[in-house]
């Protein structure tokens, strides 16, 4: 009866609600939708990043070896099975190194893949991804990975590194110390707040043979 008589007070009944709702969405962790789009922004540059590799195999028949930390050019060839270190975006099409987080892509390859001739010969790469909702997956060309929004041992870009995490599943993705085994990654679903707090996203792939 009241609205009724006063329309304007249901105006503003739906402008304060309106006002409350952007309030509440605008409080640090009441949003769970924004960490669900960070996590799709970075399997987006992921997949951007794969297909900058591929593109690069393609033109020089080769893969790209890894930039050191706070570099963009390649890196050596260095005398180990795997390299490992952050994408080298000098050598790449257009493709954006960093997560939403901010941090550096960490990308593992195979080292004989980095090397002249290698991937027309067949040579079979040396990675292995393992899932706790897929088969484990092998023989693998290169891992990405962004270090989600922990961000436990990812690298910046001007090169300081974050610190590194407690848990031996995020440690698995770091690919180097105290990594023990850098063939070896981990694809877990997230427990972002329970048990070590895994929250990485990775991609793996090969180059067709």
């Amino acid at each position: 009866m009241i609205l009724r008589e006063r329309p304007g007070i249901a105006t503003v009944l739906v402008a304060v609600l309106l006002v409350g709702l952007g309030a509440l969405l605008a409080v640090p962790g009441s949003r769970p939708f924004h960490a669900l789009e960070r996590q799709r922004q970075a399997q987006q540059r992921l997949a951007a990043a794969e297909r900058a590799l591929v593109a690069f195999a393609v033109r020089e028949g080769r893969l790209p070896r890894p930039a050191t930390p706070g570099r963009r050019d390649e890196g050596p060839e260095g005398t180990t099975a795997v390299l490992v270190g952050v994408l080298p975006l000098d050598a790449l099409d257009p493709v954006e190194g960093v997560d939403p987080w901010g941090r550096t892509l960490t990308y593992a390859v195979t080292a004989a893949l980095t090397r002249p001739g290698a991937w027309s010969a067949g040579t079979s790469g040396l990675l292995a991804v393992e899932s706790d909702h897929a088969p484990p997956r092998t023989t693998l060309d290169w891992v990405l990975v962004s270090h989600g929004a922990n961000g436990h041992g990812a690298w910046r870009p001007p090169g300081p590194r974050d610190p590194l995490p407690d848990g031996p599943l995020e440690r698995d993705n770091l690919g180097q110390a105290p990594d023990a085994d850098p063939a070896h990654f981990q694809e877990r679903r997230h427990d972002r707040g329970q048990a070590e707090g895994f929250d990485d996203v990775l991609r793996a792939g090969t180059l067709p043979r």
